[in-house]
């Protein structure tokens, strides 16, 4: 046990030695699920944003996206996919990097779209079909990522007008659904894509409470 010297002019000194080993305390580990497995790390061994562009490799991203095969972040020798690159930088206590990823978090965004967009389709030249004009020539990079983002706003508009419409009438449970907390006060979700990515997770996570919400709406719009 630590015990402060009673003679005055050592306190200092002892300080000076308190802080050294607060310095060297165990840091606070993370832990994350990346598929079925849980990971632990230090988020000060993070390192910073990788540097990769796919732009020019749609193809390539399809195979990195949640693969270990060709990761180029590695953290604690573990090799990590793409898909789980925001749970190291999210903003939370320890994490250091989270500044680095605000400019690429964009980016980031951009490829889960494509590759989500890939997942709707048995193989990448069924991809490619859909994404080629009609000489046959693939559409580039920019190209989709713009129509994938104007889709994306017309499918988040629908979600979270169906999730307004089943709360207008549960005032309690609205509140709970739309609310949250930043720097400690009350706030209030209002843009589309906020609404409509919890209602999603909302209908992904209990399908009768989904069903009864569809039901609802359609109800309500008669």
């Amino acid at each position: 046990t630590f015990v402060l010297p009673q003679v005055p002019v050592q306190v200092q000194q002892d300080a000076g030695n308190s802080t050294a080993s607060a310095a060297t305390a165990p840091v606070q580990r993370i832990t994350i699920q990346m598929g079925d497995n849980e990971f632990t790390f230090d988020p000060m061994s993070v390192p910073d944003v990788p540097n990769v562009n796919y732009s020019q490799k749609i193809d390539e991203l399809f195979v990195d996206w949640d693969s270990e095969l060709r990761a180029s972040l590695v953290v604690e020798k573990q090799k990590i996919p793409i898909k789980y690159w925001p749970e190291f930088y999210k903003k939370r206590k320890g994490v250091t990097k989270a500044s680095s990823w605000g400019s690429r978090k964009g980016q980031w965004g951009k490829w889960r779209d494509i590759v989500e967009e890939r997942q709707r389709f048995s193989s990448n030249a069924d991809f490619w079909t859909k994404w080629s004009n009609a000489n046959g020539q693939r559409m580039n990079y920019n190209t989709i990522t713009k129509c994938l983002k104007e889709s994306r706003a017309i499918d988040d508009k629908r979600e979270a007008d169906e999730a307004r419409a089943f709360y207008e009438n549960r005032p309690e449970d609205g509140r709970e659904f739309f609310g949250y907390t930043k720097s400690g006060a009350q706030c209030a979700m209002t843009t589309d894509e906020a609404i409509a990515r919890k209602w999603r997770k909302v209908k992904e996570e209990n399908i009768i409470f989904a069903s009864g919400a569809n039901s609802q709406q359609n109800g309500m719009g008669r």
